[in-house]
């Protein structure tokens, strides 16, 4: 009986870390990538260039994890919403999406995988 009461634990613990938490689910990023001043919340956020607010504090601790990971831990909803957020960001801010691009992904292929995966949502 322990030893299957340990295993339910450890198989609870595992299925928590392998997807992200669904708080910012119905996050309306469609309106933050429309209002090119909430954008630029999040691009000075992301390139240390403001402080952080804890929502824009929340996406940037995981965005390195999500990119080098092409977002695999993410759900469809939070796939969709990060290609509606890069997609306005590399429209809007072009200089600042590749910038952020740099930053996350020296190398210049973790971002084809990321939005490979993203192109599925």
């Amino acid at each position: 009986m322990k030893t299957i009461l340990a295993l339910t634990v450890m198989v609870g613990l595992t299925a928590t870390t392998l997807a992200y938490s669904t708080e910012h689910d119905d996050l309306d990023i469609a309106a933050i990538v429309a209002d090119k001043n909430e954008l630029q919340k999040f691009i000075d956020c992301f390139t240390e260039k403001a402080p952080c607010t804890k929502l824009t504090q929340d996406f940037k601790s995981k965005l390195p994890e999500v990119v080098r990971e092409a977002c695999e831990k993410c759900n469809p909803i939070q796939k969709q919403k990060l290609k509606i957020f890069l997609d306005g960001l590399n429209e809007k801010f072009p200089e600042e999406y590749n910038a952020l691009k740099k930053q996350f992904d020296p190398t210049g292929k973790l971002f084809e995988a990321l939005n490979a995966a993203l192109a599925k949502a």
